[in-house]
């Protein structure tokens, strides 16, 4: 039970009959004082009897309780005149009982004469809770059999552009509104945008709630002309309740009309574990899911939830173990790019904690972010402790490119860089349960910058458990990279003893099969490329082809754009930039031709290669020389162009 100052009112238990009888409504059931002839009737606020003491002050709670009527007591001893009945205690938030019937006059005792009857007591007023230390309610009434009856409330202001305010309550149906709250704490400022009051002691019931300007001094006008919210669900008994102000006032944008909206909170959980709940109060946001870590590594902790929502079991709240700088992210529903990231989320055990999404994408002044609430902390002067949070999420954009043509079907498992992997692979992730095969390449898949280990596994693994090659480890990914991670090489030819993928074409002029591996290559983003012109790469994938020269026509026609790439390289020279990219005009049914470097005859003509002006491109050499199956092919891809499913536009030529 949280401590009150005497100074203010906050929540009542029950409501008294107007705010002028408030300082009737607060103490306890206690008798008035005895009068000359007897004592004071109990449970009503009513003036005292002739005879008799002041009445006594109004019980906790509302309705008429066990009580009734007072009956007359026996008459009293040595001149005390009989104690007036007592009057019905006010029960649950209703009407008080009837007056108590007065007591018989007090026989004479000795040497005195008999005392006069003691008069009724008055009927008890609309119970109402004893005032509490700051406003708020210390206790609220008990049933007959002794069953609390007492609840806990607060309020949430995440409607954005709305201005600060307070409020006022009134039991359900009654239009008798106690307030403003805020007002009545001393709390002119009213509760501002992206701020939660603390919990405030309360009778169990039904509200209804005003919402009134910031500084009111009444209940009488709403803010704005807003109408009473009625339909809120009932306060349980012991229970906790948010009630949040959400949507907009003036939408205009696809935003959500503004309107109240209850969210019953938890209060216990298990010993060593810790709650979170998502609630989405982002007005004009679509459905989004959330969840730990982020892009395609994201773990869902709640799909799919609706503006205005939380996940509909368990009052929205997950149990999971403490959390210690882990992320947490929020996406769109069903798609695959983090709209939002809490980067270094802790959540220690034994806390429970709400995460309101609030604001709204794209807006400067009132942009998307979480407010972190810690729903059984300590409260700060009269809010909850919360916390704005969140930003853009930092992510790295790389594809995977299934290069290696002896390989079967694989899929990638990253973890972080010290860390153990866990669930199963990228492309079983996205749901494609073949995995990834020769030549495929993945769209580009959205990374939380950090430093990981790569883990190649069968198409067939559900879990990254079983490695079918050695890992690769340290695979830095910073924000905004875009990179494509080639499966290269052959699976039959044992790895070099440091683990790492050999380049082809030193002793042996490129001829023997370089083992298979992982190798990283930075692709450009929407360059700067010259008006007109066209940005293409070229990278060699053929396991066992010597160094080559790739360039446009073929035969004597000729013309070298890139100069003796060896195997798994990308070519290099005047006027191609750090990542392999040339700028060249427009290919308009053009020739492509390859041919082993220095040499004169192609190994390999691609005719009728149209790239219009604008393209990025990078055109893979894959498959092996001679091999009827897997022969020597050029994977073109365009790296700007939109994704066909889980993969990138790629295209096998001739």
């Amino acid at each position: 039970m949280r401590s009150f100052n005497q100074r203010h009112f906050f929540f009542l238990a029950a409501l008294c009959g107007s705010v002028m009888a408030f300082a009737a409504c607060g103490d306890d059931d206690d008798s008035g004082t005895a009068g000359a002839g007897g004592t004071a009737g109990r449970g009503g606020s009513g003036t005292a009897g002739k005879g008799g003491g002041s009445a006594g002050t109004a019980g906790k709670g509302g309705s008429a309780g066990k009580g009734g009527t007072g009956g007359g007591l026996d008459a009293g001893v040595d001149g005390r005149g009989g104690a007036g009945g007592s009057g019905g205690a006010a029960g649950k938030g209703g009407t008080a009982g009837a007056a108590g019937v007065a007591g018989a006059a007090g026989a004479a005792g000795k040497g005195g004469t008999a005392g006069a009857a003691g008069a009724a007591g008055a009927a008890g007023k609309d119970g109402g809770a004893g005032s509490s230390g700051d406003g708020g309610v210390s206790d609220a009434s008990t049933d007959g059999d002794g069953s609390a009856t007492v609840a806990n409330i607060r309020v949430a202001h995440l409607s954005p552009g709305a201005p600060a305010i307070d409020f006022c309550l009134a039991l359900h149906g009654t239009t008798v509104f106690t307030g403003p709250i805020l007002s009545g704490q001393g709390v002119l400022i009213g509760l501002p945008y992206a701020a939660v009051t603390k919990y405030q002691t309360v009778a169990a019931g039904q509200y209804d709630v005003r919402l009134v300007p910031a500084g009111a001094t009444s209940c009488a006008t709403s803010l704005g002309g807003l109408p009473d919210q009625t339909n809120l669900p009932a306060v349980p008994p012991n229970g906790a309740v948010t009630i949040a102000a959400l949507g907009e006032l003036s939408p205009g944008d696809a935003g959500g009309p503004f309107g109240l909206k209850a969210f019953v909170d938890d209060t216990s959980v298990s010993t060593g574990n810790a709650k979170l709940r998502f609630v989405h109060a982002s007005s004009g946001t679509p459905s989004v899911d959330v969840g730990t870590g982020g892009g395609v590594l994201l773990s869902p902790l709640f799909n799919d939830i609706a503006f205005a929502s939380a996940a509909s079991a368990t009052n929205g709240y997950i149990e999971t173990p403490p959390l210690a700088s882990v992320e947490i992210s929020a996406r769109v529903h069903a798609t695959t790019t983090d709209v939002l990231s809490l980067p270094n989320t802790d959540l220690a055990s034994g806390a429970i904690a709400t995460a309101f999404a609030i604001g709204k994408i794209g807006n400067i002044a009132t942009p998307l972010r979480v407010l972190l609430c810690l729903d059984n902390g300590a409260s700060v002067g009269a809010l909850t402790p919360c916390t704005v949070v969140g930003d853009t999420p930092n992510r790295a954009h790389v594809r995977v490119a299934h290069l290696a043509p002896d390989v079967p079907a694989i899929d990638v498992c990253l973890a972080k860089t010290g860390s153990a992997f866990t669930g199963a692979g990228i492309l079983r992730r996205l749901n494609v349960t073949a995995g990834l095969a020769y030549p495929q390449v993945t769209t580009y898949l959205d990374l939380p910058v950090a430093s990981y280990t790569v883990r190649l596994v069968a198409a067939t693994s559900t879990d990254c458990n079983a490695a079918a090659v050695p890992d690769t480890p340290n695979v830095v990914v910073i924000d905004n990279l875009y990179a494509t991670m080639g499966a290269l090489g052959d699976l039959t030819v044992p790895p070099p003893p440091d683990g790492g993928l050999p380049d082809a074409g030193t002793a042996d002029g490129g001829t023997i099969p370089p083992s298979f591996g992982l190798k990283v290559f930075v692709d450009d983003n929407a360059p700067p490329i010259p008006a007109g012109n066209i940005n293409l790469r070229f990278i060699h994938a053929s396991p066992g082809t010597a160094a080559v020269d790739v360039g446009l026509g073929s035969g004597g026609a000729f013309t070298p754009l890139f100069i003796n790439v060896a195997f798994s390289n990308f070519g290099i020279g005047v006027g191609i930039d750090p990542n392999g990219y040339i700028s060249t005009a427009p290919l308009a049914a053009q020739t492509l031709s390859a041919r082993l470097s220095g040499g004169t005859t192609d190994a390999l003509v691609v005719p009728n290669v149209t790239m219009t002006a604008g393209s990025l491109a990078t055109a893979f050499a894959i498959g092996k020389v001679g091999d009827a199956s897997k022969p020597l092919k050029i994977l073109m891809c365009t790296d700007s162009g939109p994704a066909v499913g889980a993969l990138a536009p790629c295209t096998v030529v001739p």
